[in-house]
């Protein structure tokens, strides 16, 4: 198929490109043009090229014959993204090269081409004069009917050749409608079939949309052809004809699970990502799942859960949609959002079509013992335009490219700019526990990214470099020590790493949002003793931490007798 013809739907022939004319007589002007030609006794290169037996391409005994049915889908599947649309689009391209009326007729019916297919138009693409099969031998070219007998037998000589199309004349003299034949360049060597049309007047050729041919062009295979060439034209033919495919999608609404929100971006199935634990996350309270704007969540009695995203933007491609049992879990929605999951064949969700604005933040990593609501607490300083009324989730990428998706309460809490994880089972002050076995594998790796996922507005990406801190058995005691005036107490470091090297890193008085940061003013440690300057009474909490280039902090809390 040249540049100036496909035959199928959208375009069926290009036609919006006009063909230069060249004339088939002998005495026209425009044969001084680039053209090639040749004696009354040779036949050509591209005749040579097109010797064979030709029957009607487009024919239920052609590419429309049931047995392709499925190739055709999956050729125009690989181009629509999915069996639905591939399906919907092949009956498009059958439809539009299998008219039945060309001429007049078709003109008066379809215009002059601008509508389109499928409102628009239909090619005829059928061989036309009481024509069945074409036997060409070079310069010799006969039209035999469906009795096989002989409509017309000609000799023909070339008269030109411009941008890739063949313009030949009877050397006959014969004045009807084989006189004339004009080849668009195809042959059963390079893309496996024939493009043509023939007729009295060589000078409507070029005309597709208007004339006595509007809306024909003859398209033609060899009669034993081989099944592999039927399927490699097939092939051709949606390449040529859907590279610039762009599919009409509904736009709608739909709720999530965590896993299905988080399943194409992490490279996991939904299953795989519930098996690791990306599931409901429960709550002792029945209100903090309510402050989450986006959350899906159930409250029952005085806890509640969270088993997702709702009103997830999702795209899905037209055909696919309309052709659905049960549309009930999508919300159509009127305009086009301007971030979205596409909806897929298999019923899962594809990656994020969003744009991503960058931030930069400084990040504080919190871990063991003064971690309180996870193994690990980050902390982001300076992050902006991330709230718990636009938040959706979040993903974190590390150095070697592992993600990791993060739940609201598990990971993301009411301030986004905190987030936090565990590597091995954890209950929080509440007495929750929290999901680990699809973070677990964090340990010791270096997080370089977290890209938070905002509902109606561009995801915030934030560049980190944040090593996550080895897990230790590691502890501290202390003894029993007795309030009053500068009292001293022996701290030891048990089952510490040879590569820990621990140093002590704060000092607290009190628990919790109360406790208090402890100054060089108010403690000095030395050779593993800590004394706590000034006085000190009877109950009084002190929470002791040390902390690790390598391991998660450790600690100890002791309560003064």
């Amino acid at each position: 198929m040249n540049k100036y013809t496909k035959l199928a739907a959208a375009i069926i022939l290009a036609a919006s490109t006009s063909l230069v004319y060249v004339s088939c007589d002998d005495d026209d002007d425009n044969k001084k043009t680039e053209e090639k030609t040749a004696t009354t006794s040779d036949a050509t290169d591209f005749q040579k090229s097109i010797s064979g037996t030709f029957v009607e391409l487009f024919t239920e005994n052609g590419f429309c014959a049931s047995k392709y049915d499925d190739y055709w889908v999956e050729c125009c599947a690989k181009y629509t993204g999915n069996s639905y649309s591939g399906k919907a689009t092949y009956e498009m391209l059958k439809t539009s090269f299998t008219g039945t009326i060309y001429g007049a007729e078709a003109q008066e019916k379809y215009g002059d081409g601008t509508n389109g297919f499928p409102n628009g138009y239909q090619f005829n693409c059928g061989f036309i004069g009481g024509v069945s099969k074409f036997v060409i031998d070079g310069k010799k070219i006969t039209g035999l009917d469906a009795n096989s007998q002989t409509v017309f037998s000609h000799e023909y000589t070339q008269t030109g050749e411009k941008d890739g199309c063949y313009y030949l004349k009877s050397d006959d003299g014969n004045e009807d409608q084989f006189k004339y034949f004009f080849f668009m360049g195809d042959t059963p060597g390079t893309t496996y079939h024939l493009e043509f049309r023939y007729g009295n007047d060589s000078a409507s050729f070029p005309e597709f949309f208007k004339g006595q041919y509007a809306y024909w062009l003859a398209a033609a295979m060899l009669e034993n052809e081989t099944e592999a060439n039927r399927k490699a034209c097939i092939k051709l033919f949606c390449d040529e004809n859907l590279a610039d495919y762009q599919p009409t999608y509904v736009y709608a609404t739909t709720d999530m699970t965590w896993a299905e929100f988080y399943a194409a971006e992490l490279g996991k199935t939904a299953q795989t990502l519930e098996d690791l634990g990306v599931d409901a996350v429960s709550s002792a309270t029945n209100s903090k799942c309510t402050s989450f704007a986006n959350a899906n969540y159930e409250i029952n009695g005085t806890e509640s859960k969270i088993y997702g995203i709702k009103g997830v933007n999702v795209a899905i491609e037209a055909n696919m949609y309309n052709s659905l049992e049960d549309k009930s879990r999508f919300t159509v929605l009127e305009n086009t959002p301007v971030d979205y999951k596409e909806y897929n064949e298999d019923g899962s969700f594809g990656k994020w079509n969003s744009t991503v604005a960058t931030q930069t933040a400084t990040a504080i990593l919190t871990s063991g013992f003064d971690a309180k609501w996870g193994n690990y607490v980050i902390s982001l300083d300076g992050l902006k335009d991330v709230t718990k009324y636009n938040l959706q989730g979040a993903i974190l990428t590390t150095t070697d490219g592992s993600k990791y998706g993060l739940q609201f309460l598990n990971n993301l809490w009411l301030k986004p700019a905190e987030f936090t994880f565990c590597i091995k089972d954890f209950t929080e002050p509440h007495g929750c526990t929290r999901a680990y076995k699809h973070t677990a594998d964090l340990e010791g790796k270096t997080i370089s990214n977290i890209t938070y996922i905002l509902k109606d507005t561009v995801n915030i990406s934030v560049d980190l470099n944040v090593f996550v801190k080895n897990w230790t058995t590691a502890t501290v005691s202390a003894p029993e020590t007795t309030a009053g005036e500068d009292v001293e107490i022996t701290l030891t470091i048990n089952n510490a790493p040879e590569d820990a090297n621990f140093a002590l890193l704060t000092v607290k008085k009190g628990s919790g949002k109360q406790a208090q940061l402890l100054t060089a003013d108010d403690y000095s440690y030395s050779n593993g003793k800590l004394t706590l300057k000034g006085t000190t009474t009877s109950g009084d909490v002190f929470n002791v931490s040390f902390g690790s280039d390598k391991y998660v902090n450790i600690g100890t809390t002791i309560t003064l007798k």
